[in-house]
């Protein structure tokens, strides 16, 4: 997957992420109101009937609201969960599959490769390349010491020029792929 494609999956969750927020808003101003709509008594014709019925709406909003939170708390909740349950398998399943293909590293030259739909594409190409390079360099110094060992077998005492080179190459080789911290 290429960059750009990488940042088209990154803003299509992002869209995906925008559309539930603005769902989520919707819902609780929708929610909110039919509080207030079950919460107030609307009737009165008279002085009396008026204060009664501000007396009833002022006794009810409080549950309502409370109610009303508590629901939105819950779906707001739900909603996070699941945004981040599904966004944390686009990142943690590559996290995973990286661990796994670097303990077995040094035991095959495969690489799995990480799913169509998940992040870190650009990360798991060049950790397949790095992976390659490293036995690559192991096949190299491999080559290079069977050459050393056969030069001593052949040549035995007279071989010092000779081994001496091979040395150097397997240093330079050795060079390339050393990290230090």
């Amino acid at each position: 997957m290429t960059e750009h494609a990488g940042t088209r999956l990154f803003s299509m969750h992002l869209s995906m992420v925008a559309r539930i927020a603005l769902g989520t808003a919707l819902l609780a101003a929708l929610i909110l109101a039919l509080a207030l709509m079950l919460a107030v008594d609307s009737g009165g014709a008279t002085y009396a009937e008026l204060v009664q019925a501000h007396s009833i709406t002022q006794r009810n909003l409080g549950p309502a609201f409370l109610v009303a939170g508590l629901v939105l708390a819950v779906v707001i909740g739900l909603l996070t969960w699941a945004i981040c349950l599904f966004s944390s398998f686009r990142v943690a399943g590559p996290l995973f599959r990286f661990t796994r293909n670097l303990e077995q590293a040094s035991e095959t030259d495969e690489v799995a490769g990480i799913r169509q739909n998940d992040c870190l594409h650009d990360l798991s190409d060049e950790l397949k390349a790095s992976i390659a390079r490293l036995h690559e360099h192991y096949r190299e110094l491999d080559t290079l010491a069977e050459e050393a060992l056969h030069v001593l077998d052949q040549d035995g005492e007279r071989a010092d020029d000779r081994l001496k080179g091979l040395i150097e190459d397997m240093e330079a080789v050795d060079h390339r792929a050393r990290v230090d911290v």
